[in-house]
């Protein structure tokens, strides 16, 4: 898939487009002191499936913007980050649009670390998606039983077990180096592909919720919603107490 680098086109797609993926790489899995190298962006091409009314991607744009990496490279131009702010917030404060993530309280961190915390759009996690989905299976005796029984729900876990792909790790591209010392390129096509990876993720779940209207209603009432306010919590250094969560 092509890349697109250029600020400004990310800007103009972005006021037509009504979901856009979104992947960061950072130099560390700590919001409050990390710093974003690279935002990569899927922008997918919906398309409504008639027997099952849930939507699929036909085909996308794939935007990396180059932050702060070391490497000088003219088809990554660097890019501000207030730059990049002032294009994501129009999109992030409408209601009628959507980001999808996997693992989106940490992406929705980076976004607050960068300064943007009223987000108002739609906020879905392909990690939580996934879950709902593999926990309301049934089998055909119409038993409830979890599919991934023994896995976590990580990125490129999911997509091996479901989908029989083996997506690279971040140390494999970059050779154990930090994202900001490494070369940009392999960097880029490794964020484009898990945006296309929790994509691919998010319709597979939304596929199921769509022959489960109860579900769906649960997804966007309270998992989606959710989203926002734990990471807003975790931001703030607020934990969830696992156990008790369990417990209820």
């Amino acid at each position: 898939m092509k890349i697109e680098t250029n600020l400004s086109q990310l800007h103009q797609a972005l006021q037509t487009a009504s979901v856009a993926v979104l992947d960061f790489e950072t130099t560390s899995v700590d919001p409050r002191t990390m710093r974003i190298v690279g935002a990569g962006f899927f922008l997918p091409v919906l398309l409504q499936q008639p027997q099952e009314n849930s939507a699929v991607a036909a085909a996308g744009r794939a935007f990396y913007i180059n932050l702060a990496h070391v490497e000088r490279d003219p088809r990554f131009p660097p890019v501000s980050q207030d730059d990049l702010v002032a294009v994501l917030r129009p999109f992030l404060q409408n209601p009628l649009r959507q980001i999808i993530a996997h693992n989106a309280v940490f992406e929705l961190r980076g976004l607050f670390r960068m300064g943007i915390d009223d987000i108002r759009c739609r906020v879905s996690d392909s990690l939580i998606h996934i879950h709902r989905y593999d926990e309301n299976l049934r089998d055909s005796l119409g038993t409830w039983h979890y599919h991934l029984p023994q896995l976590n729900y990580g990125l490129k876990n999911l997509m091996a077990a479901l989908e029989g792909v083996r997506p690279p790790r971040l140390a494999e591209v970059t050779g154990n180096r930090n994202p900001m010392f490494a070369a940009i390129e392999p960097i880029a096509r490794y964020c484009m592909l898990d945006c296309q990876n929790s994509w691919t993720l998010y319709c597979r779940a939304a596929e199921h919720f769509a022959m489960d209207p109860t579900l769906a209603g649960l997804v966007q009432s309270i998992d989606d919603p959710n989203n926002l306010v734990l990471a807003c919590m975790m931001w703030e250094g607020i934990g969830v107490d696992t156990q008790e969560a369990r417990h209820q």
